[in-house]
């Protein structure tokens, strides 16, 4: 154990838990074959991280791709007038720095774990590796281009809706208990609105 910064000593069935979490999130797009699931289980690492755990900086390139089992983790960039949010992630959603991690290129965005997070690790060479050898892992590729596209459009929508109580409302759905995990500013960064418009809008709920 790393004191106050990454746990990655478990006992067995801790371990085994989150790995069957990501391979029972992956059958949900298709079925796997059992080499394909033994090549993750014995390339993948579980780590947990304690709050405020940058997972990567500005200007850095990201080297893994994350299945978050427990936890929250955000997104952001920084300006002259602080932070502004560009995604959140909760249990069950894959967390990637898709440009940077796909690409090589150097961050444009934090990754921060806002609430302490279990995850599966997989490492940029691993997942080529999946992507030579397994069918699999190519149409989950494609796959994973689509959902990232569904979630810009998303995001877009959002800053393109003329009703902030529609966004703020629409964004609670999907991430329910949102308000107690990550400040207003951050929140209202997200959606594109000032943090007193969005004090505005929670008044009328």
């Amino acid at each position: 154990m790393f004191i106050g910064l990454i746990l990655i000593t478990k006992p067995l069935p801790l371990i085994t838990m989150p790995l069957n979490a990501l391979l029972h999130h992956l059958e949900a797009f298709l079925p796997l074959s059992e080499n394909f699931k033994n090549f993750i289980k014995e390339n993948s690492i579980v780590r947990s991280y304690p709050d405020h755990h940058i997972l990567l900086n500005v200007l850095e390139v990201s080297s893994h791709i994350y299945y978050l089992h427990d936890g929250f983790v955000m997104s952001y960039s920084l300006n002259k007038e602080g932070k502004t949010t560009e995604n959140f992630w909760k249990a069950g959603q894959v967390v990637v720095a898709f440009e940077s991690f796909f690409e090589q290129r150097p961050s444009f965005e934090v990754l921060e774990v806002v609430r302490s997070s279990e995850m599966v690790c997989l490492s940029r060479e691993v997942l080529l590796q999946t992507l030579a050898e397994f069918p699999e892992a190519q149409m989950l590729y494609s796959m994973m281009l689509n959902r990232s596209f569904i979630q810009l459009q998303r995001r877009l929508g959002y800053l393109k809706q003329s009703d902030h109580l529609i966004q703020y409302t629409k964004l609670l759905h999907v991430f329910p208990g949102l308000e107690q995990i990550v400040s207003q500013r951050a929140i209202a960064t997200y959606l594109g609105i000032a943090p007193q418009t969005l004090a505005r809008i929670k008044r009328k709920i």
